[in-house]
C-alpha cells in the first residue's frame, strides 16, 4: 500500500516531510487520504523527485493507481501533497 512506503520515507526524512493522515482535499466531499507535509523551506517538486527515487528504490509498482490524481495545497507556511485514490 501507498500509505506504509509515505509513512517511511517522511520517517528517514522528517526535518523535512511529515507524514499526513485522513486528509480531505478540493472536492472530495469529505473523503480522506494520505498526503505528505512539505515543511515550509522545501520544495513539493524536488520532494516528488525524492518520493519518486525512494519508490522505484523500494519496488512500489503503483498497479492500484493510488498516485492517480496527485493533489497540491498550502496549509499555512507548508504545503501538502496529497492522493486522493490513497487510503486515509
Amino acid at each position: 500500500m501507498l500509505k506504509d512506503f509515505l509513512k517511511q520515507f517522511c520517517d528517514e526524512n522528517p526535518d523535512k516531510y511529515e507524514y499526513y493522515e485522513k486528509y480531505s482535499g478540493k472536492c472530495m466531499f469529505g473523503k480522506t487520504c494520505c498526503g505528505i507535509v512539505v515543511r515550509e523551506d522545501f520544495s513539493y517538486v524536488d520532494m516528488i523527485v525524492e518520493l519518486t527515487r525512494f519508490l522505484d528504490k523500494h519496488g512500489f509498482e503503483d498497479e492500484n493507481l493510488e498516485m492517480s490524481n496527485t493533489g497540491i495545497d498550502e496549509l499555512g507556511k507548508d504545503t501538502i501533497v496529497y492522493f486522493p485514490y490513497s487510503e486515509g
